[in-house]
């Protein structure tokens, strides 16, 4: 038998708000995602170390371009998880620096666990020149690959689900 009482009304004047369920997976989301990034941080300070003790020099190319990749596979990795928590609980455009970091974070953190390593290879007076090509330009390549995969183009924000709600 069917009420005849009307449907309660949602007060659709309120900003969207995420439930506390996608609060907790966004919040699981980005602890993946900074231990990720973690990961690629310390792969860039092992190569850096590593650089430091001239050990590719003259060979172990194919260290630096493991190096490298592992890299560019957790910092991608990190960068696909935030950007899944930003689905779950975005940010709102009213705070522009905080849409923009919390958005952006993963071409940010990619660039920060790539460029250092690349500038030294680069820099480097002892490694063999074609080596040195061959680690950095491939480095550079596998940065801006990641970069772009962690920019976000079209970014959620809470006033973009209010409005679909």
């Amino acid at each position: 038998m069917s009420d005849n009482k009307p449907a309660e009304k949602t007060d659709v004047t309120q900003a969207w708000r995420a439930t506390h369920g996608q609060q907790s997976a966004a919040t699981r989301l980005r602890i993946f995602a900074v231990l990720a990034w973690l990961v690629a941080i310390a792969g860039e300070v092992a190569g850096i170390v590593l650089l430091y003790r001239h050990t590719f020099d003259h060979g172990n190319l194919g260290l630096l371009i493991g190096i490298l990749v592992g890299i560019a596979i957790f910092a991608i990795a990190g960068s696909l998880l935030w950007k899944a928590a930003n689905r779950q609980d975005p940010a709102s455009r009213a705070d522009a620096f905080r849409f923009f970091v919390q958005n952006q974070l993963g071409a940010i953190i990619t660039l920060i666990a790539f460029v250092p390593l690349i500038v030294l290879i680069f820099m480097d007076k002892d490694m063999d020149p074609k080596n040195k090509k061959i680690a950095g330009g491939g480095g550079v390549v596998e940065a801006m690959i990641a970069a772009l995969i962690g920019v976000s183009y079209k970014p959620p924000s809470v006033e973009q689900y209010t409005q679909d709600m």
